[in-house]
This record gives structure tokens, C-alpha cells and sequence, in this order.
């Protein structure tokens, strides 16, 4: 696959891989969301299909194997986005251990680990949790920040992960005002802020969580200037996806 000299939008959060979660059920819906993510301008996405605690989770050679085979579809059909790999983990006690042994996949085999926790956990387990897996040699990223209430209603508690150098992913569609005006107010102080380190799309289908991100790059594009924009939708990321290279 040619691809073509553009801005290079990476987008680390998204379950475009078919049947294995919540999110696309069939090759066709995964190749509808990448075109979709094509046409937003999205370059990259690193599939994070989750992995949860009791769950029946697809292990990482399932994963890899299906954005293989996903890529070469793109391939076929000239659809210019690169696939990367991880994992978004609910976050539970023994997951350092099974990141340890290769169970759980870390982003795009780099030290980055995308973690989430249930939107009414309290911030002392949020905050403890990830200090866990940091004290274990991870880099974690805690997904989608603005679903949580104790962030969203205490943006001191945001400020208090950043100032600890701990990374943090909002969805675009939070940004555009999807989850409405409160969430979106908050949101766009975290960025004015500086807490916040990438932006994803977080797409499960090709309708109500589609991968959209054009909208949210306009409005990102009219507050901060080119430079800013970038570390928030490319520059973050290659961290991720040039770590080992």
C-alpha cells in the first residue's frame, strides 16, 4: 500500500477489529469504520479491543492476526490507514502479571498501556491504580478521562495525574459536544490546560460511534495554533508507535 504525503493523524483508541468486543461484528463493518476513518483524515488507528476481568478476551495472536488480515483488506481495496495493535484494559489487580507474561497486549508492543476504570470509581483507586502499573515499568494512559465523575466534577484531580506525569486520551466526540455541554466545557479546559495527551476516537460501529474526527480537528485547528494541534493528534503518538524502532 502507497500512502499518500498528508497530516498524519494517529488515532490510539478504537475496537475496529471484528468479533472480538463491543465493538465492529463483521469484517464489512470494519472496513466501513476504516473508510470512515480515512475520509476524517485519520493515517493511523491502534486497535484496542478490550480486555476485561472474567471476560472472554481474545489473546494477543488473535488480535495481531486480525489486524493483519484487516491491513491486507485495506490493502486490496486502496484504503490508506495503518493498523496498529493494544489492548484497553479494565483495569483489575493482576493486570501488570498478565502484561508481564504477554497476556494482555501493551500499544503497539511499546511500555504504553491504555487503561480505563468504571465511570464511578473514586479517584484514590483511579490514582493508586496507576501508580501500580507505573511502579511496575508501564507508561499508563488513562482512557477517555472525561467519563469519569470525579474528574469531570473535580478538574483538580486532572490536574493533580498531570502533574504527575500521568498520560491522559479524550474522545473527539467529547470534544464536539456529543456527551453535552458540561462534559464538553470540561474537556476543553483540559486542553487549554495542557492535561491532556491524546485525542481518539474510541469508534465501536459505523453510526452513533462511528470514527469521526474532522469536526473535532476544525475546532482544535481555530483555538490553538498548527504546532499544538499536532502533538495532541500525532506528535504524543509516535512515542507509541516509534518506541521501539
Amino acid at each position: 500500500m502507497k500512502f499518500k504525503e498528508k497530516r498524519r493523524i494517529i488515532d490510539i483508541h478504537s475496537h475496529i477489529l471484528p468479533g472480538i468486543d463491543d465493538g465492529s461484528n463483521s469484517w464489512e463493518t470494519s472496513v466501513e469504520m476504516l473508510k470512515t476513518a480515512e475520509a476524517e483524515g485519520i493515517t493511523d488507528m491502534i486497535a484496542t479491543p478490550h480486555y476485561k476481568p472474567g471476560h472472554r478476551n481474545a489473546p494477543p495472536h488473535v488480535v495481531k492476526e486480525l489486524a493483519a488480515r484487516l491491513q491486507s483488506k485495506l490493502r486490496e481495496l486502496d484504503i490508506n490507514v495503518r493498523i496498529h495493535t493494544g489492548n484497553e484494559i479494565m483495569y483489575f489487580s493482576e493486570a501488570a502479571e498478565k502484561l508481564d507474561r504477554g497476556e494482555i497486549l501493551t500499544m503497539c508492543d511499546s511500555d504504553f498501556v491504555l487503561v480505563e476504570f468504571m465511570p464511578g470509581d473514586n479517584f484514590r483507586h483511579i490514582s493508586g491504580s496507576l501508580d501500580e502499573l507505573r511502579y511496575m515499568g508501564y507508561i499508563p494512559i488513562l482512557a477517555h478521562v472525561e467519563r469519569y465523575e470525579c474528574m469531570i466534577s473535580e478538574l483538580k484531580n486532572v490536574e493533580e495525574l498531570a502533574r504527575r506525569d500521568v498520560k491522559m486520551q479524550i474522545n473527539a466526540a467529547s470534544y464536539t459536544g456529543a456527551l453535552g455541554h458540561k462534559v464538553k466545557k470540561a474537556v476543553m479546559k483540559m486542553v487549554d490546560n495542557g492535561y491532556i495527551d491524546y485525542i481518539g476516537t474510541d469508534s465501536h460501529d459505523t453510526k452513533r460511534r462511528a470514527p469521526y474526527m474532522a469536526k473535532c480537528m476544525q475546532m482544535l485547528d481555530r483555538r490553538y495554533i498548527r504546532e499544538d494541534v499536532d502533538v495532541l493528534t500525532c506528535i504524543n503518538a509516535l512515542d507509541i508507535i516509534e518506541y521501539n524502532q
